[in-house]
C-alpha cells in the first residue's frame, strides 16, 4: 500500500500538519504558523524544521515498509539519523552529519501469523522528509491512548543520542503509549511567547522543562520571565495537569550566573509553579544521577541517562494521575 498525501497524516504522530513539497516530499511541522515566525523572530531558526518525537506507525502482520528520505538541518548542529523499530527491535539504523543526505529505508516485517507494531522515529536534531512510503496492504494506523504536550530545550528537543528512539521523550512516549507533540527547542528559554492559545492539538497533560539555558542566558530576568509563562500556560492548560520538570544535573551547576547557581534557579521555577493550581513540580533534578558516565557532554544525557530519566519521570507522573 503506498501512502498517498491524504493517507499519509493517518500513520504519522506527533505532527500538526504535513506539507507536500513540490518534489514529492512530505514535511511534517511541530508548529503553528505563529509559533514559526516567534521561533524565526527569536534566532531560534531552523529549529521549527526538526522532527522528534515524529513517528510513522501501524500495525501489520507481516509484509515489506520502503520509502526514501533525506535530512534538512533542524538545529545549531548537523547531526541526524533514524530508527526503524519492530515490536521494539531495531530492524534499521541510520546516523550520521550533514544537510541533505538522502537515503532509502526498506526492512521486512515477519509474516509469522502474529501482529506486530511497526514505528519508524524520525531524527530528533534534524528535519526528516520522506516520499515513496510503501507499507504492508494489511497495515493499520495505531491509535494511542493519550496526547502529551512536551515543551522544553535541548534536553527535550533531543540531543545528543545517536539511536533516535532513545531520548527520554521518545521512551516516555512509549511507556504512556501516548502521541507526543514535541515542542523542544535547543537552547531556549522560558519564554511566554512561545505558547500559542490556539494551539490545535488537545493534550490530556503536559510536561515543560525548562531553566538550565535561563541560568546560563538571562539569570536576572527569570523570576519575570517564569511568571509570565505559567501566567498565559494557565490559560492554554485550562485546567489540565502541567508537569513542571527542574532543570537536571550539569557539571557546571555550581558556578554563579549573575549572582545565582542552578539550584537557585530550580527553586525561583519551583516556587512560582507551586502558585498555579493545575503545576505538578517535579523533582527531576534527581532524575540523573551526577556521574559524567550518564551524560554526552556534561549537560545532555546519553541514552542511559535518558532512560532513567524517562522511567522516573513515568513514575512521578502516573503516580500523580493516578
Amino acid at each position: 500500500m503506498i501512502l498517498t498525501a491524504d493517507k499519509i497524516g493517518d500513520f504519522i504522530h506527533g505532527s500538526l500538519g504535513t506539507e507536500v513539497l513540490p518534489d514529492g516530499y512530505f514535511r511534517f511541522r511541530r508548529f503553528t504558523d505563529r509559533q514559526t515566525e516567534v521561533i524565526i523572530r527569536r534566532n531560534f531558526a531552523p529549529r521549527q524544521l526538526a522532527t522528534p518525537c515524529v513517528r510513522l506507525e501501524f500495525d501489520t502482520r507481516g509484509g515489506e515498509i520502503s520509502l526514501k528520505c533525506r535530512f534538512v538541518r533542524g538545529s545549531g548542529g548537523q547531526w541526524y539519523g533514524t530508527d526503524l523499530l519492530c515490536d521494539g527491535y531495531e530492524l534499521f539504523h541510520l546516523h550520521g552529519k550533514g544537510e541533505t543526505d538522502v537515503d532509502s529505508i526498506s526492512a521486512e516485517i515477519p509474516s509469522d501469523g502474529a501482529l506486530h507494531r511497526v514505528t519508524l522515529y524520525f531524527t530528533n536534531l534534524a528535519g526528516m522528509e520522506i516520499r515513496d512510503v510503501s507499507v504492508p496492504d494489511d497495515a493499520v494506523p495505531t491509535v494511542k491512548k493519550k496526547k502529551i504536550l512536551m515543551l522544553g530545550d535541548s534536553i527535550t528537543h533531543g540531543a545528543f543520542t545517536t539511536h533516535t528512539h532513545m531520548t527520554y521523550a521518545n521512551l516516555f512516549c512509549d511507556m504512556m503509549d501516548a502521541e507526543v507533540l514535541n515542542q523542544g527547542i535547543g537552547g531556549d528559554i522560558y519564554c511566554s511567547d512561545n505558547i500559542d492559545l490556539g494551539l490545535p492539538f488537545d493534550p490530556d497533560f503536559i510536561t515543560v522543562a525548562y531553566g538550565t539555558n535561563d541560568w546560563r542566558r538571562a539569570a536576572g530576568n527569570i523570576p519575570a520571565e517564569v511568571k509570565a509563562y505559567y501566567d498565559r500556560m494557565d490559560i492554554y492548560a485550562a485546567g489540565r495537569p502541567v508537569f513542571v520538570m527542574l532543570p537536571i544535573w550539569r557539571s557546571s551547576g555550581k558556578e554563579l550566573m549573575a549572582g545565582l547557581t542552578l539550584a537557585d534557579v530550580r527553586s525561583i521555577i519551583a516556587e512560582e509553579a507551586s502558585k498555579h493550581p493545575n503545576c505538578h513540580v517535579l523533582r527531576s533534578d534527581r532524575y540523573v544521577h551526577p556521574a559524567l558516565d550518564l551524560y554526552v557532554d556534561g549537560l545532555h544525557p546519553n541514552a542511559l541517562g535518558f532512560t532513567i530519566m524517562a522511567r522516573k519521570l513515568y513514575a512521578d507522573v502516573t503516580g500523580i494521575l493516578n
